[in-house]
């Protein structure tokens, strides 16, 4: 499949998934379901908002399906620059970019490198930590970092991106 087939079928398979992986919950007589902003006051202690209404929820397990938010770093220009997207902007892309460069070597960031890749794109990887994938097991890192590389994903540690301009300075 090419990149704009994926992109053509993916509203589709995305309603599907969402529309299975909450109802596989929702409609269960023993799930009750939240909608709202989280966050963790301990490790057995969720607190909710909704609006006005902040729930805390205490339990032994907890599990959350959370949408992502994108994290965008405090860049100068990043606001600004014409030809900067965020995860969720990536996805609604029409044509495949000739060169792509990830800001951060996060989950997600990690993620559209390889599948932007796989479809044709020269990917960069400008990461701000010196090491790859700091919160991993080293081995596991060393496998991720290693695969990309491999795939042909250039991979930049240790990058202090300073600002964010439309057009190229040094």
């Amino acid at each position: 499949m090419n990149f704009s087939e994926a992109m053509t079928t993916k509203y589709k398979v995305r309603e599907i998934l969402h529309n299975a992986a909450y109802h596989g919950a929702a409609d269960e007589a023993l799930v009750y379901v939240m909608d709202g902003l989280a966050r963790f006051i301990n490790s057995k202690t969720v607190e909710v908002v909704n609006g006005e209404n902040v729930t805390q929820v205490i339990g032994e397990r907890i599990f959350i399906n959370t949408g992502a938010t994108p994290i965008i770093p405090e860049i100068e220009g990043i606001h600004e620059a014409k030809n900067v997207v965020t995860s969720e902007g990536a996805m609604e892309l029409s044509e495949l970019p000739k060169k792509l460069v990830i800001i951060g070597a996060g989950y997600i960031g990690l993620e559209f490198a390889g599948m932007f890749n796989k479809f044709g794109s020269e990917v960069t990887i400008l990461e701000p930590h010196a090491t790859f994938l700091p919160k991993e097991d080293e081995d596991i890192s060393n496998e991720i970092y290693k695969d990309l590389v491999a795939a042909g994903v250039e991979i930049q540690l240790g990058v202090e991106i300073e600002r964010i301009t439309d057009s190229f300075v040094l």
